[in-house]
């Protein structure tokens, strides 16, 4: 076994001092088997710890050694004395054989090693020394040498891997450091997604409980806006059911005919009973207190339409039956017939005589105390052509119908008052007269005739055959007196008179677009306007066809800047009847089939809108319409003819064009379908704008116009 040098020199320095010869030390003071410890590093003044070599080898079974201490003033402090034997240091025993022995007897097991841990002095021989007694040679220790033998049993061995080894080492520390990094990122990944998930957990429960109270304060205003709105619904319906049957009374009591609607909501006994001597559905007697009786239907009016159904063609037992099996809520129309009551002096009529849209007759009313009486109207049997007169009156020859500029006949500051309308210039030749069709409003009646009569010539216009008029046009539908206030009359020569809203404006309309008019004031009666006569034979050639009695339609004239035109037009076998003589604004729907309200890209509240056929059901498109605010549809046809739309009930299941039923009973307004000619009409009129009227003419024959 090798040693390392310092064991070596450390053993060798033993064996050399345990040979030489040196006088005995001092007999020790303390017992043998006596042992006691100092803390040498307590002791400032040690510098050296001196020692004599042993006087005789170990006993053969001593397993400790000793070395006798030199004298020393510092150890004396200490009480150690000269002779002690030094036996061991920090728990460790000097052995009794030398070092190299020691280590051989270890590694053989032998048992007088003193154990597996031994301490062994480093000493440098000296001759003499402090204290000494007899000078002999002595042994400075410098230090200990602890030496320790470990069993491979408890050992625990350090090695430094290289090559391969190492790399291989190296490869797995730095795969199980990213392991372990790895495994670091993943659990903070999985707090911080842990984390995440709680923060949303906890914003998506605030949003849900946002969104409730949301929905819960949504909820309780719409409860409160729709109670509001049913109450003002409920409110306005009485309202206007006051104001309907106010106006009804007014209307029966002037003698005046009209048409009204009322509805029973529920089910129950209705309280009338038709006229059987009657060959119309008329009513009979209602009885007092009854359903009938609330909604104001009176005895003697005539029953004209029910739930949709036209019954004003019906008898009274029909009629009854068709009540009888109507659903509830029933609608009925019905209409009030005109009293007859003897002309006043101040009643008067202005009869159109061109064009055919506005041609009619249309009463009027003179101021009670002021303007000019009506001149004698010249008779002239057929003065445009038309052929004959009818109608209770002679066919009278007319001037020119024409409005001034302002509407007002207002003059201001910034503008006088001129003549306009239809195809009228400066030069055209008013010596016959005119009729001047004036708005109500901005200055006083008196001066809206003084300023026409002045446009008119002045006192030429009350010459010999002129037949020149101011017609105010009122702002509402009723007749009243215009009173002059303090202003002077006597300048005023011409008749002045006023007529309702309704009949003003298909006039003021048709002169608006540039067509031309004509017509004349007379006396109730006194004047009819010119029949319209039946042609022979229609647009294609072919004869004119009667009507068959169940078959509703006639003649619907449109006019616009490009002109009039007439066509051929069938009504619907479901919803009310068009307005029969009333001209209405027209519209063509874009997108044209009219299917969606939403969609539509034109205005058509208060107007008839024009829409093609197809995409979707004929009451699809009037309901569409109907939301929207329109007042009935014509559909045009995709061939050059015209069919009655209709919804499917048990006798007309032959047909082949049918609407929905249930959507059939939710139209209002009216529905009619004319032939193509008036799709490429409405093309046309959409591409140059502007404005466009139409009238609904009824009549018993059909395929005159295309």
């Amino acid at each position: 076994m090798r040693m390392p040098p310092l064991f070596r020199a450390a053993a060798a320095a033993l064996l050399c001092a345990a040979a030489a010869a040196a006088p005995a030390p001092p007999a020790p003071t303390t017992p043998p088997e006596s042992r006691f410890d100092v803390h040498l590093s307590g002791v400032a003044a040690l510098q050296h710890l001196h020692v004599h070599p042993p006087a005789a080898p170990p006993a053969a079974n001593a397993t400790v050694g000793g070395l006798p201490v030199a004298a020393h003033a510092a150890l004396r402090a200490l009480d150690v004395h000269e002779g002690d034997l030094l036996i061991g240091a920090n728990d460790a025993a000097i052995p009794a054989l030398p070092l190299q022995a020691w280590l051989e007897a270890l590694s053989k097991g032998g048992g007088r090693g003193g154990g597996s841990a031994g301490v062994f002095p480093l000493v440098e021989v000296t001759a003499g020394g402090e204290g000494g007694g007899g000078g002999g040679a002595r042994m400075r220790v410098t230090g200990f040498l602890k030496a320790e033998v470990i069993p491979l049993q408890h050992a625990r061995a350090v090695f430094r891997p290289a090559g391969k080894h190492r790399q291989e080492l190296e490869a797995a520390a730095n795969k199980q450091a990213s392991a372990a990094a790895a495994q670091l990122n993943a659990e903070q990944e999985r707090i911080r997604a842990q984390a995440q998930a709680i923060a949303d957990a906890k914003q998506r429960e605030l949003e849900e409980e946002t969104r409730k109270r949301r929905e819960a304060q949504e909820k309780a205003e719409r409860e409160k806006a729709d109670a509001h709105a049913k109450a003002a619904a409920k409110a306005a319906a009485a309202a206007s059911a006051a104001a309907a049957a106010r106006t009804a009374q007014e209307k029966r009591a002037r003698g005046e005919g009209f048409v009204y609607t009322v509805e029973f909501k529920e089910a129950g006994p209705m309280g009338i009973t038709f006229d059987l001597a009657n060959t119309t559905a008329v009513i009979g007697d209602v009885a007092r207190g009854s359903a009938a009786a609330t909604l104001g239907i009176r005895a003697g009016d005539q029953l004209v339409e029910v739930n949709g159904v036209d019954t004003s063609g019906m008898g009274p037992e029909r009629a009854g039956r068709e009540v009888m099996r109507a659903e509830w809520p029933r609608r009925l129309s019905l209409t009030v017939p005109e009293v007859e009551k003897p002309a006043s002096p101040r009643d008067m009529e202005l009869v159109i005589l061109q064009p055919l849209l506005v041609r009619g007759v249309y009463a009027l009313r003179a101021p009670n105390d002021w303007g000019a009486d009506l001149p004698l109207a010249a008779v002239d049997n057929d003065s445009d052509g038309d052929g004959g007169g009818g109608g209770g009156g002679a066919v009278c020859s007319g001037v020119s119908v024409l409005v001034t500029d302002p509407d007002s006949g207002c003059a201001t500051v910034q503008q006088a008052v001129s003549l306009a309308g239809g195809n009228f210039t400066a030069q055209a030749d008013l010596s016959g007269g005119a009729v001047v069709i004036v708005r109500r409003g901005s200055c006083p009646f008196v001066d809206k005739a003084s300023n026409v009569q002045t446009l008119l010539g002045g006192a030429a216009a009350a010459a010999a055959g002129a037949r020149s008029a101011v017609v105010v046009a009122n702002t509402d539908n009723e007749l009243v007196d215009m009173p002059a206030g303090n202003l002077p009359t006597a300048g005023i020569t011409i008749p002045v008179a006023m007529m309702r809203k309704e009949d003003s404006f298909g006039l003021e309309q048709v002169l608006g677009v540039g067509m031309p008019c004509t017509g004349l004031l007379a006396a109730p009666g006194r004047c009819a306007a010119p029949s319209l006569p039946r042609p022979e034979r229609g647009a294609d050639g072919k004869p004119v066809r009667n009507r068959p009695a169940t078959d509703v339609g006639g003649r619907l004239a449109v006019v616009s800047a490009r002109g009039a035109r007439e066509f051929d037009w069938h009504l619907a076998l479901y919803g009310p009847h068009a307005p029969n003589g009333t001209v209405v604004n027209v519209v063509v729907a874009s997108p044209s089939d009219a299917c969606d309200a939403e969609a539509l890209m034109v205005r058509v509240r208060g107007s008839f809108v024009i829409a093609e056929r197809g995409v979707c059901s004929f009451s699809m498109k009037t309901l569409a319409l109907q939301k929207a605010g329109a007042l009935g549809m014509i559909l045009t046809n995709n061939a050059a003819t015209t069919l009655r739309m209709m919804a499917p009930e048990e006798e007309d299941k032959r047909t082949c064009c049918t609407a929905p039923e249930e959507e059939a009973k939710q139209a209002r307004i009216p529905s009619a379908m004319a032939s193509s000619a008036l799709g490429a009409w409405a093309e046309a009129h959409a591409r140059l704008g502007g404005v466009a009227l139409a009238r609904f003419f009824y009549e018993d024959y059909y395929g005159a116009y295309g």
